[in-house]
């Protein structure tokens, strides 16, 4: 029985290896094609320094060798490879600037809300004190009244 398994897996690896081999030069050549898109990009202005060295960071991150591809990372692969990763990377951070700014917008509103708050706590206070001073006047007009009958 061990024999037919080693056999398999003897027979089986160089396919394997193969499929790893062919899937890293795939990858490769596809992120070659995006830094070959990058540099156009960047020449004729249509995307900024700093995003073009966020892309380049992130092509370099999706760069694989062949042992370092396993059957978890072939869907992952297959999407290096069918897609334009500079203009899923341009989308996304459009998408994550847009979410940041709403979340500024929504961060001052909420900032001006807890100052109005504050405000009104502040103007809460005064008052209180204010009920607090003619209450002690009243109290001690009161003492006074006492003391004198």
């Amino acid at each position: 029985m061990i024999y037919i398994i080693l056999l398999a897996f003897y027979l089986w690896n160089p396919v394997i290896t193969k499929a790893q081999i062919i899937l890293s030069s795939l990858i490769n050549k596809s992120i070659s094609n995006s830094y070959e898109e990058l540099q156009d990009r960047f020449k004729s202005n249509k995307i900024t320094e700093a995003d073009a060295k966020a892309i380049f960071v992130e092509l370099r991150k999706q760069a694989k060798k062949p042992e370092e591809i396993s059957a978890n990372d072939i869907s992952d692969a297959l999407s290096v490879i069918s897609e334009s990763s500079i203009e899923k990377f341009i989308q996304e951070q459009t998408h994550f600037k847009n979410k940041a700014q709403e979340q500024a917008k929504e961060n001052e509103l909420l900032k001006a809300e807890i100052l109005k708050y504050k405000e009104a706590g502040a103007l809460l206070e005064k008052e209180t004190e204010k009920i607090k001073a003619e209450l002690d006047k009243l109290k001690n007009k009161e003492a006074k009244k006492e003391k004198t009958l």
